[in-house]
């Protein structure tokens, strides 16, 4: 989570959650709630604080207070950044969306960015992009162009980057592109929310052209 979602700004309050976390992590989400009611008191408008306070009461089986907690994250939340949504939607409080808000999804990567190819790869033994790479390679052809949507990390970069003359990647998490750049293999790494009907031309950052990787 990034550092000014995890604080709400009155000090005060913080303690309260960080003590609220601990009795959450030992065991009582029942004290935790409460402690996080009253660090909420001082600040209302902290959609993190009443993320936290949702995810106690669910798992205390206080449905009825976890939806309202996760109706006030959602209504105080940019974007829905926390997913409320979705958690409202799986303890029947509202219908399924028909996809998880852009915003949440990039939040989670971002997060998850720093360890993902240690879960996936290494514990999992996750090798798609090398069976993918073995199909296409079976083609026998060689692309003037290659293109990566949803590049993530850039796993499949190294296993393609000598089938095609470029390679470009795309993603929505800025974290995981972050650990594509590092690889060195893309010519052109982009930020783009690829759920849009024309993702491509609302690319919200660059990450890399030729002259960057040196190509």
């Amino acid at each position: 989570m990034q550092p000014h979602l995890q604080t709400s700004g009155d000090a005060i309050a913080d303690r309260r959650a960080d003590y609220a976390k601990m009795l959450a992590k030992g065991g009582e989400p029942d004290a935790a709630a409460e402690l996080m009611e009253q660090a909420l008191e001082l600040v209302p408008a902290w959609a993190a604080g009443w993320y936290r306070l949702a995810t106690y009461r669910e798992r205390a089986g206080d449905t009825p207070g976890a939806i309202e907690a996760y109706r006030q994250t959602r209504d105080r939340s940019e974007n829905d950044i926390f997913g409320a949504a979705l958690k409202l939607a799986f303890l029947g409080d509202t219908a399924i969306p028909d996809q998880p808000p852009s915003s949440y999804v990039e939040r989670l990567f971002d997060d998850y960015a720093g360890r993902f190819e240690t879960s996936l790869v290494d514990k999992l033994g996750y090798d798609v992009p090398a069976k993918l790479a073995n199909l296409i390679a079976t083609t026998g052809r060689h692309y003037a162009l290659a293109v990566d949507l949803g590049c993530g990390t850039g796993l499949l970069g190294p296993e393609i980057r000598a089938m095609a003359d470029r390679l470009e990647g795309f993603d929505l998490s800025q974290n995981m592109l972050a650990k594509a750049v590092e690889k060195q293999v893309y010519d052109h790494l982009a930020q783009a929310d690829l759920s849009t009907a024309a993702p491509m031309p609302r690319m919200m950052k660059m990450f890399t052209d030729n002259s960057a990787m040196g190509r």
